[in-house]
């Protein structure tokens, strides 16, 4: 359909009204120290919608390419992967604080949310989503190796951060 097709630019606009929202709900959670059921609820529903429903429409529709949605199975592979460590008696730590992971989780978000405006062309898009996703995707095999207890893991000059629900989700502002 042609660019100026109006229902063309909803996704980009639901997925970046999920952007602003949750940084808004992370926001006021961190200034004001207190997580709510709402605020975690709100977290999960903009975390699926930016990284599963957003990514799947923008490779449907020929925006992202199909490897991108790697980053939508990340999070369910890492959660399989702490799951069958803990079915097989093994320990799964806690995840530590990160920079990092909370700046990767927007950068991510912001990409899928710009990758979604049909004015920019597919060629631009793809070469720059390759970018954008590999560090995510070591940061989720780093973060693998911390929780299965194969080495600290703690970004340079990180301090302790709020892991809230409500501060981007109960492991420090990502996805998992």
């Amino acid at each position: 359909p042609p660019v100026g097709s109006w229902w063309r630019w909803l996704p980009a606009a639901w997925c970046g009204s999920g952007v602003v929202l949750d940084t808004v709900d992370g926001a006021l959670a961190r200034r004001v120290g207190r997580r709510t059921v709402l605020g975690a609820r709100l977290d999960l529903a903009t975390d699926t919608l930016g990284f599963l429903c957003a990514p799947l429409v923008a490779v449907a529709w020929g925006r992202l390419p199909v490897w991108y949605l790697s980053l939508s199975l990340a999070r369910y592979v890492f959660k399989l992967a702490c799951w069958v460590r803990r079915r097989r008696g093994r320990h799964v730590g806690d995840l530590p604080p990160s920079r990092s992971r909370r700046l990767l989780a927007g950068m991510q978000m912001l990409f899928i949310t710009v990758a979604l405006v049909p004015v920019l062309p597919a060629a631009v898009v793809t070469p720059i989503a390759g970018i954008v996703l590999v560090p995510s995707l070591v940061v989720f095999g780093r973060d693998y190796c911390a929780v299965a207890g194969y080495f600290g893991v703690r970004d340079e000059g990180d301090a302790v951060e709020d892991t809230s629900e409500t501060g981007g989700n109960a492991e420090g502002g990502s996805l998992r």
